[in-house]
């Protein structure tokens, strides 16, 4: 395996990391927003 190929493999696998963590961090952030507006909803009127 030369060096273009070890690089580009390197390459993809840090996108596809970054693109999980990031797919990750996107579905946390949602599951914490319902849950922010479950616990809220009878304490703060929904018309907020």
């Amino acid at each position: 395996m030369n060096i273009r190929h070890r690089i580009t493999l390197l390459v993809a696998i840090t996108f596809t990391a970054l693109v999980s963590i990031g797919g990750y961090a996107i579905w946390q952030s949602r599951n914490s927003a319902n849950e922010v507006r479950t616990v809220t909803e009878g304490v703060v009127p929904s018309a907020l």
